[in-house]
């Protein structure tokens, strides 16, 4: 078959190119730079691959559920970040909230009861009302009993004094010592007993509790700042749980768990770790540089 001049010329400039090449090559071959440059990149490759083969700990391919059938045993002293962790969250959960003490709201409370018997006065002093109108005009002002009221209006002006100065005292008292939302009730124990014990009548006494256990409300207020602080504080105290070299972290027969894998993860002990393989290669790699 006779071939056209195109192939025939296609021909020759593929011999001429390859004739090029591996005169190229030949040269190339004996540079004593390039040979030096190979033959450093094939002990810098074996060598890295002799010390990442022999130095690489044992990996494990597990799954969530599986059940190990031998103990694994930790291949190098670290740190159980899982349970060090876990630590430091009970020991900040077990700081107590920390509260200061509004004085303002013991001030409004003693205002609030001020007013409320400044209002008891002028009523009082509505002589063209009745009893029961003048008691009817309180009640649209206060949450108290009609007894109270009825005793606060026929009581005298020394009486009603007297009953104004105990109430603003034990409840100053009271709130001072500092009332938690939680504490109400331990705080109205503790205002019938101060007016239990207090020389008055029981009428007086019964008035007085009734004006107290209106007004009282929590003065402590959450401060989340020093609570903060304190859990840190708390964290910080706690000691890493050390894991020693060859010590036991799942033993036989154990159902693994996604928190058993993070502690394996963690010590680089996962097969399909592919970010502690790599890690591990680079600093074989720069050592062997």
């Amino acid at each position: 078959m006779k071939r056209n001049a195109s192939e025939i010329r296609g021909d020759c400039v593929a011999i001429g190119i390859n004739k090029s090449l591996k005169k190229s090559c030949e040269t190339l071959l004996q540079n004593q730079k390039f040979r030096k440059v190979v033959l450093g990149l094939f002990f810098f490759f074996a060598l890295t691959s002799i010390i990442y083969i022999n130095v690489i700990p044992q990996r494990y391919n597990l799954k969530i559920g599986q059940v190990v059938q031998e103990d694994i045993r930790a291949t190098k002293d670290g740190i159980n970040t899982i349970a060090t962790e876990k630590l430091r969250q009970a020991a900040a959960d077990a700081v107590p909230k920390k509260y200061t003490i509004d004085h303002n709201i013991t001030v409004q409370i003693k205002n609030e009861i001020t007013k409320m018997f400044e209002d008891i006065r002028e009523v009082r002093a509505k002589d063209y009302l009745s009893n029961r109108e003048k008691i009817d005009d309180l009640k649209k002002l206060y949450p108290l009993s009609d007894e109270t009221f009825a005793t606060v209006i026929t009581m005298d002006n020394t009486g009603l004094t007297e009953l104004e100065t105990i109430t603003k005292a034990v409840m100053e008292e009271v709130m001072e010592d500092g009332v938690k939302e939680e504490s109400i009730d331990r705080a109205k124990t503790y205002i019938i007993d101060q007016f239990r014990n207090m020389k008055i009548s029981r009428e007086a006494r019964s008035v007085a509790q009734d004006i107290a256990f209106s007004v009282i409300r929590p003065n402590m207020v959450y401060d989340r700042e020093a609570t903060e602080v304190q859990q840190r504080e708390a964290m910080a105290s706690i000691e890493p749980v050390k894991i020693a070299k060859n010590q036991v972290l799942i033993e036989k027969g154990t159902t693994i768990t996604k928190e058993h894998k993070e502690l394996l993860k963690d010590l680089g002990m996962l097969a399909d770790d592919i970010g502690a393989n790599l890690s591990l290669l680079s600093g074989i790699m720069l050592l062997v540089i």
